[in-house]
């Protein structure tokens, strides 16, 4: 039996020998064969990968350009030419200044009046009699009492007149003032010249003496001068 036996392993064991042969490379023929599918896998998975990345990014490239294209393409418009305007130039006119107040007055009754300190013009007589004049001065005198106005009389005192008139008056000195009821007896005397009512002195007539002042008439003109106050003429 032995023999038989061993026998029979003699003749099996190349068939053995064959059959793990072909186990190992058949082992080997899947190791190879699994190993490239995972490369095949791996390759399909980056192509996929980069398609998928190109598909993604060149639509965003497009319509940067489109947008770039349209842009470039839009239409330019022309406003025109600008034409320098000629500077105008406005003469500011000066600010008109306002009037200066009237000074206030007030009299020795303590009531407070207006008048105004401007220059006046000589009253001019031609025309009128002495005797209207004088009853038109005690008409004012008269109305000045009533009321207690200081203004008593219609004619100005050299003094207040303007100053071509002032100009025309040289300087005297007031000397004496003789007042009297009686007129034929009233009498002044400028620059030691003794005068009565109708003389002359210098271009300059004697109207009226009055008891604080003398009335002078110059070329149809009246003006009045205070009692023993010199004129010292304009500076």
């Amino acid at each position: 039996m032995s023999s038989i036996l061993k026998a029979l392993k003699q003749q099996q064991s190349p068939i053995v020998r064959t059959q793990s042969h072909l186990h190992n490379e058949l082992f080997a023929a899947q190791k190879t064969a699994g190993t490239g599918a995972v490369k095949w896998i791996v390759a399909a998975c980056v192509a996929a990968v980069v398609g998928v990345l190109f598909i993604w990014f060149v639509p965003f490239e497009q319509q940067g350009s489109v947008a770039t294209a349209n842009v470039e393409q839009a239409p330019q418009y022309d406003w025109g030419s600008v034409n320098d305007l000629p500077a105008v130039n406005w003469d500011a006119a000066p600010e008109p200044q306002p009037p200066e107040p009237e000074p206030i007055v007030v009299n020795p009754q303590g009531q407070v009046s207006a008048r105004q300190e401007s220059q006046q013009e000589a009253l001019a007589t031609e025309g009128i009699s002495d005797d209207l004049l004088s009853r038109f001065e005690q008409a004012v005198k008269a109305t000045a009492d009533a009321n207690q106005d200081p203004v008593d009389s219609v004619i100005p005192t050299l003094p207040k007149l303007n100053p071509a008139m002032q100009r025309q008056v040289r300087p005297f000195s007031y000397d004496a003032h003789m007042y009297v009821s009686d007129e034929s007896r009233r009498w002044i005397e400028l620059d030691q010249q003794k005068l009565a009512v109708g003389d002359q002195f210098r271009d300059m007539e004697v109207v009226k003496i009055e008891p604080q002042r003398v009335v002078l008439r110059r070329q149809g003109k009246l003006f009045a001068v205070e009692a023993l106050v010199d004129w010292k003429g304009v500076q």
